[in-house]
């Protein structure tokens, strides 16, 4: 069996904190990490609470908020330090609020040893295709076209949705993908896929996906940071 070690960032996540999928996926024999970014509404303690005693869980907290590229970089590295990955073949990330189902965590991988058994990370992308279910709205679908439109241009990439967040990443690659601190608080999944390389790396369709309120992320209020984030990428020269 493939064994997987989920990262799951939370802040501030006691009002949309689904638990029971988590303890579904716990129970297929994976692990997960709870990386809470300096929550102030107890997310850590509910977390504790409701997997009280199950070792294959474990709550990473950071006391300062360090943004999303920060929390789960913080909390690879203590995985990594602490030998936590011993027990498992892949490590990922995975959004708090379940936009991606954990179901897609064995299509990921299916897909993987299908079509690009060399890949040592597997993104996934939300495109809009027959049999699949992507609840995204028109707004948010079209900025993201013109997001990796930009980025292509800036950082000649080719991915076609690289702000998927969920992701998976063979062991092997872990302290190459997260041993440098991030440029960006938010596209830091750009500087994934140049840390590893394109042609390492598959794009997995995810069959469901839905826009789930409450998002950290404010479009409009950050396009000018995200801007200057990939200005920043582009000469750093990965």
């Amino acid at each position: 069996m493939t064994r997987v070690l989920l990262i799951v960032p939370c802040f501030n996540e006691t009002q949309r904190l689904s638990l029971e999928p988590f303890k579904a996926f716990l129970k297929q024999g994976h692990f997960l990490c709870f990386a809470d970014d300096g929550s102030t509404d107890g997310t850590s303690d509910l977390i504790r609470k409701a997997f009280y005693g199950q070792n294959n869980v474990e709550v990473f907290r950071s006391e300062v908020n360090l943004g999303k590229a920060g929390i789960i970089r913080a909390a690879a590295l203590d995985i990594l330090k602490r030998g936590l990955v011993e027990e498992v073949q892949w490590v990922g990330f995975w959004d708090a609020d379940l936009a991606t189902p954990l179901s897609e965590v064995e299509v990921f991988l299916r897909f993987r040893e299908d079509f690009s058994p060399q890949a040592v990370a597997i993104f996934g992308s939300r495109i809009l295709r027959l049999g699949a279910k992507i609840e995204r709205s028109p707004l948010r679908h079209y900025l993201g076209r013109v997001f990796a439109t930009v980025a292509s241009i800036m950082l000649g990439v080719k991915s076609y949705d690289s702000q998927c967040g969920a992701k998976l990443f063979h062991k092997s690659v872990l302290q190459k993908t997260f041993s440098e601190a991030f440029i960006s608080r938010w596209v830091f999944d750009l500087e994934i896929l140049l840390r590893i390389g394109e042609a390492n790396v598959v794009e997995c369709p995810v069959s469901q996906w839905r826009d789930v309120p409450g998002s950290k992320m404010k479009i409009f209020k950050e396009i000018f940071r995200v801007l200057s984030d990939l200005k920043k990428i582009r000469e750093r020269n990965y």
